[in-house]
């Protein structure tokens, strides 16, 4: 499950960006508060993602988010618990 990631996997430079930017630490927070069972910051912080397990969690992120940053939803290509 993806929330079991969360102690797992770790973006090195997240605590570097998160320092230094505040709208991505803040980006990360929103998605774990609107129900994000995982949530990190892509590669060098070209995006912050997040895994919900509910669709429309996901879309009412969207809809909050999405004025002002850009926001796509995809559907998961695997099922980790598969």
């Amino acid at each position: 499950k993806p929330r079991a990631w969360v102690n797992k996997l770790r973006n090195d430079f997240e605590e570097i960006v998160f320092r230094t930017y505040e709208a991505p630490r803040n980006t990360k927070e929103i998605l774990y508060e609107s129900g994000a069972e995982f949530a990190q910051m892509s590669g060098s912080g070209s995006a912050i993602y997040g895994l919900f397990q509910k669709e429309e969690d996901a879309r009412a992120i969207a809809e909050r988010i999405g004025a002002n940053l850009p926001v796509y939803i995809t559907e998961p290509h695997f099922h980790p618990n598969s």
